[in-house]
């Protein structure tokens, strides 16, 4: 079985390099631990994937890789084809227009052409203008499946192949419901929108007592550590400190969506300020939906209030940990289905 997985980022980005491992593990779980793997990726060289063909699907400043070039009209040769979760086609502004059309349209239409069984794992597919909804329709209507992670995707997109599904990095959530303490200082995570830092972040960290902070991101364009650089945090927690099952809970904010998802893996109570649909449509399948905002236009103080109450209410605690419970079982069975899904699509099934 040959197997190629497109629209791979970097590493660097923690929540896109996780997204690209639990892609392969869908992949294996689905087709076999021997399936022969190649992976369409921003950055390679970021990426330690033992056993796997890795292609630069970037330009750089003499176009594409001639292996890259090459790919792309090899895509037939494949049995199935995987693109990677994510929020990656975007044609919302000019620069990110530009982005996505050298990119990840390529990948794409040469799915689309390729006719072979293809999936789009969970996404949050726009917004989509300038014209662009049409033809990016007419691609994604030429895959066996699109899943899409939120609702608004679902309903701009009138996907007749689409199937509403969590993001990958949810699915696996899981929360205790025995009391637990909590550290008494908060987690303040953020990043630059379209390179500004939204204003109610630095008015928030005003109500804050003395915090920590987390950098989830140091690829490219998606560096986060300039804006957190303009934080007056107390310290900057390491991944293998802060994401890790076995760190004591913390109360976080986080304008990733990843950072936010890996932090409620590892069990932490999160407050999600998204840029994106994604994130509402992600936080709404953990069940926690009063615990999302859009970091544009939030409420500070309303946002302050919920990490006190996270910080000192054990009975907020409490329900939080009861809302993500309540969303296990539909959560956990979603990934058994997937791998199903992918099976009955699969070449050997027909």
């Amino acid at each position: 079985m040959k197997v190629l997985i497109t629209h791979g980022f970097s590493a660097k980005n923690l929540g896109d390099g996780l997204l690209v491992e639990e892609t392969i593990d869908i992949v294996r779980q689905a087709f076999g631990q021997d399936t022969s793997i190649t992976l369409a990726t921003h950055y390679p060289e970021t990426f330690d994937l033992p056993g796997i063909r890795m292609v630069r699907s970037a330009p750089n400043s003499r176009g594409y890789s001639l292996e890259y070039l090459k790919l792309l009209t090899q895509f037939k040769s494949f049995d199935f084809i995987v693109a990677v979760g994510g929020g990656y086609m975007r044609m919302g502004y000019p620069l990110e227009m530009l982005k996505t059309g050298l990119v990840h349209l390529p990948q794409l239409a040469a799915t689309a052409l390729a006719g072979k069984p293809s999936v789009y794992l969970p996404q949050s597919i726009g917004p989509l203008r300038g014209g662009s909804l049409r033809p990016f329709r007419a691609l994604l209507a030429k895959t066996s499946r699109v899943y899409l992670r939120d609702q608004r995707s679902i309903s701009e997109l009138a996907l007749p192949n689409a199937v509403r599904f969590p993001d990958l990095a949810a699915l696996d959530v899981s929360r205790s419901l025995e009391t637990r303490q909590v550290d008494p200082l908060p987690v303040l995570s953020i990043r630059a929108i379209r390179g500004t830092v939204p204003a109610g972040i630095y008015e928030l960290e005003k109500l804050l007592p003395t915090f920590d902070t987390y950098i989830q991101s140091t690829t490219g364009g998606n560096n986060d550590i300039p804006a957190t650089e303009t934080l007056n945090y107390s310290s900057i927690l390491p991944r293998e400190e802060l994401m890790v099952p076995s760190a004591g809970p913390r109360v976080i904010v986080a304008v990733r969506l990843h950072a936010a998802l890996m932090a409620l893996r590892a069990g932490h109570y999160v407050v999600h300020l998204s840029y994106e649909r994604k994130g509402f449509g992600a936080f709404e399948d953990l069940g926690l939906k009063d615990y999302v905002f859009n970091v544009n236009s939030f409420s500070p103080s309303q946002v302050a209030d919920l990490v006190d109450q996270l910080l000192n209410n054990p009975e907020a605690r409490a329900a939080y940990d009861q809302a993500i419970a309540g969303t296990e079982e539909s959560r956990f069975t979603a990934k058994s289905r997937l791998i199903a899904d992918l099976q009955a699509l699969s070449p050997s099934a027909s």
